[in-house]
């Protein structure tokens, strides 16, 4: 997907996340994006992630602070189509010193930092994953938006944002697509799914062992799987992915804003332009 495709398409936001350095956008990388953009017709908004726990965004270092003063300038020069996603960072993409900080503190000092600093009509979003209660403190306190993701938990999480925050918007992070079968969706997403929380209890608490699991998965030995084994993985799976052909997606999606979910932040799971139709589809339906 191109963010021409997704301008053209009318969607409201395209999400950069933060994950390997090497695909991570740089500050310089983001303004000529922006630059780029400016005077597309359709104001879809680019919004950046950042990780609190990252040392290119620590600001109690002088790069760091210096890195997000340059970040805001920008977002500052480009509002009208540009934002945030503020996250404590995955461990899978942070280095050993970097894992040992804190969550909580590093958010909240980054918050407090931006809201600071930040014009108020600049769309903030603000990761809850591992972090619901600190996130939804910071979302009331500065208007940030709670940015959850798809989980077999997500009916609480809702709950509780909604609870604590009351009137702001709340965006949820979903992969999808309309196009895969379960066999590849496995393939595509497994790694995904062994690194959510939510979704690991769920399957020791089904007595599945994750090695042995993670293994096999490794090896792509998903046909080899045993029946029982795959059938609890693709149960699990369906609680943080969404899939199937025809009013599927559009219906899953409509539950979720039914139950308080205003923004859907989809993830295309194939590389089919149909994708983007279909989440465009629903959107302006």
């Amino acid at each position: 997907m191109t963010i021409r495709e997704a301008a053209s398409k009318s969607l409201s936001y395209v999400f950069f996340d933060f994950e390997w350095s090497q695909y991570n956008l740089s500050v310089e990388e983001f303004r000529k994006l922006l630059e780029a953009l400016e005077n597309f017709s359709n104001k879809t908004k680019i919004i950046i992630t950042i990780a609190s726990r990252s040392k290119n965004f620590d600001i109690n270092s002088k790069t760091g602070k210096a890195t997000v003063n340059k970040l805001l300038d920008v977002i500052s020069s480009y509002v009208d189509i540009s934002g945030l996603n503020i996250v404590a960072g995955n461990p899978t993409y942070l280095s050993e010193d970097e894992k040992r900080k804190s969550t909580s503190r590093t958010l909240i000092s980054l918050g407090e930092y931006i809201a600071s600093r930040i014009d108020t009509k600049t769309d903030v979003f603000i990761g809850t994953e591992k972090i619901l209660k600190t996130a939804a403190i910071l979302a009331r306190k500065f208007n940030f938006k709670p940015f959850l993701l798809l989980s077999n938990n997500i009916d609480a999480e809702i709950k509780y944002i909604s609870k604590i925050v009351r009137n702001g918007e709340t965006a949820c992070y979903i992969p999808f697509s309309t196009t895969l079968k379960e066999e590849e969706l496995i393939r595509k997403t497994w790694k995904y799914i062994l690194r959510r929380e939510h979704a690991r209890n769920a399957l020791m608490s089904a007595n599945i062992d994750l090695k042995n699991l993670e293994e096999q998965l490794q090896k792509g030995q998903i046909k080899d799987l045993p029946t029982e084994t795959k059938r609890i993985f693709v149960d699990v799976m369906k609680k943080f992915v969404v899939y199937g052909e025809g009013n599927g997606l559009k219906q899953s999606l409509n539950k979720l804003i039914n139950k308080g979910i205003n923004i859907i932040v989809g993830l295309p799971l194939s590389n089919s332009t149909g994708e983007i139709t279909a989440l465009a589809a629903w959107k302006n339906s």
